[in-house]
């Protein structure tokens, strides 16, 4: 919470902002640069299918027409196979979901992984092809959330923050207040 209100304090200091290009090569190096990134989805039954569709999206194929031929997630196929988009906060908050963790890896230079679903009891379901969206492919919502994200990450590295000790310190590389503990 200490986090989110330094952020708004801060995102409230309009001081410009990064342009459209700088934006595109932030979060086109990864979620570690940028804080934010969108990814696309694709269930499938098995490892081995996994495997050969993140190997033909690898080599050009359409991801639309995997999608329509490969993926068993009803939800994923009415969204186009949009997963959305995902922050290093909710990043570290599921470090014990592999599709998450397998997803904070990709980025433009490499774009696709694969990862195992598991129910409750960690017990394999299904697989997930991941597909990271680059920024010139996003939606103009995605776009202008990566931008802000990127924004707001900007001015908190320069900002001047003092976070009472008694409840953490404030990282200015991450824009993030750690925790004590």
């Amino acid at each position: 919470q200490i986090t989110t209100w330094i952020q708004e304090q801060v995102a409230a200091d309009d001081a410009g902002g990064v342009d459209a290009d700088e934006a595109a090569a932030i979060y086109d190096a990864g979620i570690e640069s940028s804080g934010t990134m969108c990814i696309s989805g694709i269930v499938v039954d098995s490892n081995d299918t996994a495997t050969r569709v993140a190997d033909e999206l690898a080599g050009g194929a359409d991801f639309d027409e995997l999608l329509a031929a490969e993926n068993l997630d009803p939800s994923l196929g009415d969204a186009g196979g949009d997963i959305g988009c995902i922050t290093s906060d909710q990043i570290t908050e599921a470090v014990d979901v592999e599709f998450v963790q397998v997803a904070a890896g990709l980025s433009a230079d490499d774009p696709i992984g694969i990862a195992p679903l598991l129910n409750t009891e960690g017990v394999e379901f299904a697989w997930v092809v991941l597909s990271f969206r680059p920024f010139a492919e996003l939606d103009p919502a995605d776009a202008d959330t990566v931008t802000a994200t990127i924004d707001s990450a900007t001015r908190l590295a320069t900002a001047d923050v003092f976070v009472d000790p008694r409840y953490g310190t404030f990282d200015a590389t991450t824009g993030q207040v750690v925790a004590l503990g």
